[in-house]
């Protein structure tokens, strides 16, 4: 997995060579069966969001980037 983009908690991450059609169907029958599973990735899927790409994050990312320092 690819744990900067995909926390597997909340997502999936398929392989290029690893019989993708089968393994994204897999994973659709899994999330269909499982409603407590696809409550749970989709909350943890929207904390990261939240932590990773809010506002404020976003704004001292960029203020950072450019070295201006912390937004005040």
């Amino acid at each position: 997995a690819i744990p900067e983009i995909v926390d597997p908690s909340c997502g999936y991450v398929f392989p290029r060579d690893d019989e993708l059609s089968r393994r994204i169907a897999s994973a659709v029958i899994e999330l269909k069966e499982d409603a407590s599973r696809r409550k749970a990735m989709g909350k943890k899927a929207r904390k990261i969001i939240e932590e990773r790409f809010s506002r404020d994050v976003f704004c001292e990312n960029w203020f950072n980037a450019v070295q201006i320092g912390e937004p005040e």
